[in-house]
Order: structure tokens, then C-alpha cells, then sequence
């Protein structure tokens, strides 16, 4: 850890409070001018650091941009110690596909990778995931391999959607929707993408871990967008996100709904809140399968998170898998 991330993590802990520079130049064993160059560092990065006189310094606003250290600060708080390798870059090709290379080689117990641009993102099915938006967050979380049953997989695209609505919804005041089984909606508008992939060992015929990527449109614009996204897509804050708005601190308490889920998976204490807020309940709905379109009226889902839908002959059918498609556009009505 070097002098400028030592500083940070004080500044982190004093609370708004000053720190003196010549106490922390001891605690950090370096010298006064050391300390000085680190404040600047940390002003050059967006970090607004006061001092005065008799006093020190003091932290009066956290850098907007995207900060491992602050992450991991707001992380520790929710939760207390994690093992957890963090990966934040401005810009990034595909999360997911990044979090793929790095599971090849030894790793935490948890892996972040985090970034408020993507190249190539991309949802279920291989779809283009739009992601140049002035305001996004784009990151994927890889799970603990050890705590994870095969059968279990399909639930933790569950787990994260509600654990997306919680953190939305602690922000803004009106509800969010879920249309199954990884859209988040937000005023009738698609806010959030989700994609879980699970990561196999040959050898140990098993899941050797989870990749769950997630796409939050933050704010801005879509008016430069292909038609067809402008119709669906929205964002939760609306033109920009508000002034008192930290990413890292949404982050943060988005991760910590996810690893506490996870770390008592078994309860399911996620589902009742997906199963509430699932659109389109009683409403028909089409959807393709297999490449046919089909209709049926959505009833809702059942315990392994699989939707239920009532056909028009009365019989039920229970759809799951990667080959079914509603478009979102029929949602905006529903």
C-alpha cells in the first residue's frame, strides 16, 4: 500500500474529523512532505481535502469516480472483514469476460470487477448490452466456489435481482418491478440487465464458481440510441444522479445484499420480495420458445424460481432456461 492509499484509509476512518499531517507522517512512518504530496494526489483525483491551520487535514468529499479503497471501506462496514480482490478501471471490454480470465488463476474467496464503461458488454443469450451511457455502473461479483451446489445455480440470478431492487429502492421512492428472469424495471423502463454464468470444473464435475454481471443504468440519455432501446430503456436517476450521490457507496451496499444472501442461501430470504414484485402477474404475455412465439397468461414462479405460465387451454406450463424471450416492450403496458 503506498503513502496515498495509507492517507485515504485514515481520512476513511477519522469521519469528517482533521487528522494532523505531522501525526500522520509518524503513524505512517514518512516524512511531512510525503504526506503533503499524497493530499495532492488524492485532490488531483477528485477528492475535496480541507486543511487548516493547528488542525490537519480533513476529508469534506469523496472522489465520484469509481475507488477500490473506498469500496472495500464501505464493505468492511456493512459487513466486516472479506476476503475480496477488487479490479476498477474506467473503462473495461466485457466484465464478465475479464472475470472469466482471472478465475483461471488463483484468486480470494470473492472477486469485483467494476467499471462505469463497457465495450462489449452483453446479456442473456449473447445479446449487446448498450452501455454508453454518461452515468453507468457495469460489474461482476464472483462468488465463493466452495459454497455453491449445482442445483442451486439458476436462484442466484433471483438472489441478485432482488438484491438490485433493495439497493434501487433505498435510493428512490417508488418501487421497483422485476420482469423474469433478470430485467429490472424502474417506472416501466428497463434500468437493470443481469446475467449469472456458473464456471465448471471438468475434473471436479462441479460448479467451481458463480459470475454474477450486472448493468445499472445510473443516468443520462439514451436520445442517441437505436430506436428500439429508446422505447424500453431508462435509468433509475433521471438525467444525472443526484449531488449527494456515491457510486461506491451504491456499490458497496449492492455487493454486501449479495454476499449476505449468499452467505445464507439456504434460507432463500430473497424470494418473497422477487415474487412480489414480478411483473405482469395475471396478465398475458407472449414469449418465444424454442424459436415459436407463444401466449399464456404469467401466474408466477415457482420455489426452484421457474415461471409459471397458464395457457390458453388451461394446462400450466413451467418455463426455465436460456431459449425463452419476452420482449420488454410488451411490459411497458402491462
Amino acid at each position: 500500500m503506498n503513502s496515498r492509499q495509507e492517507v485515504l484509509d485514515y481520512l476513511l476512518e477519522a469521519e469528517g474529523a482533521y487528522l494532523s499531517g505531522q501525526k500522520l507522517a509518524e503513524q505512517l512512518g514518512v516524512s511531512r512532505n510525503a504526506i503533503w504530496k499524497a493530499i495532492q494526489t488524492l485532490k488531483d483525483q477528485g477528492y475535496q481535502i480541507s486543511s487548516t491551520p493547528n488542525k490537519g487535514y480533513r476529508l469534506e468529499k469523496l472522489s465520484q469516480d469509481l475507488d477500490p479503497q473506498q469500496i472495500d471501506h464501505f464493505l468492511q462496514e456493512a459487513l466486516g472483514p472479506v476476503d475480496i480482490t477488487y479490479d476498477v478501471r474506467p473503462s473495461m471490454s466485457s466484465t464478465n469476460d475479464l472475470m472469466k480470465e482471472a478465475l483461471a488463476q488463483p484468486h480470494s474467496d470473492y472477486l469485483l470487477y467494476a467499471t462505469q464503461q463497457q465495450t462489449k458488454g452483453r446479456g442473456r443469450r449473447g445479446k449487446a448490452y448498450f452501455c454508453d451511457l454518461a452515468e453507468g455502473l457495469y460489474f461482476t461479483l464472483a462468488l465463493h466456489p466452495q459454497k455453491i451446489k449445482l442445483q442451486d445455480v439458476p436462484m442466484y440470478t433471483i438472489l441478485a435481482a432482488t438484491a438490485v431492487v433493495e439497493t434501487i429502492e433505498s435510493y428512490v421512492d417508488d418501487q421497483c418491478e422485476i420482469k423474469w428472469v433478470n430485467d429490472i424495471f424502474y417506472h416501466k423502463r428497463k434500468v437493470t440487465g443481469i446475467l449469472s454464468e456458473m464456471i465448471t470444473s471438468i475434473e471436479a464435475a462441479d460448479t467451481s464458481a458463480i459470475m454474477i454481471g450486472i448493468g445499472l443504468n445510473l443516468a443520462g440519455s439514451f436520445a442517441n440510441s437505436d430506436p428500439a432501446v429508446q422505447e424500453v430503456a431508462g435509468t433509475i436517476f433521471g438525467p444525472k444522479t443526484p449531488d449527494n450521490f456515491n457510486i461506491n457507496q451504491f456499490l458497496a451496499q449492492l455487493v454486501s445484499r449479495i454476499l449476505s444472501y449468499h452467505a445464507h442461501f439456504d434460507d432463500k430470504a430473497f424470494f418473497p420480495l422477487y415474487k412480489d414484485r414480478l411483473m405482469g402477474v395475471g396478465k398475458e404475455v407472449s414469449y418465444q420458445y424454442n424459436g415459436d412465439w407463444q401466449s399464456g397468461i404469467i401466474v408466477g414462479v415457482n420455489p426452484e424460481g421457474q415461471l409459471i405460465i397458464a395457457k390458453p387451454n388451461g394446462k400450466k406450463e413451467i418455463l426455465y432456461g436460456q431459449d425463452i424471450h419476452f420482449s420488454s416492450q410488451q411490459f411497458r403496458n402491462l
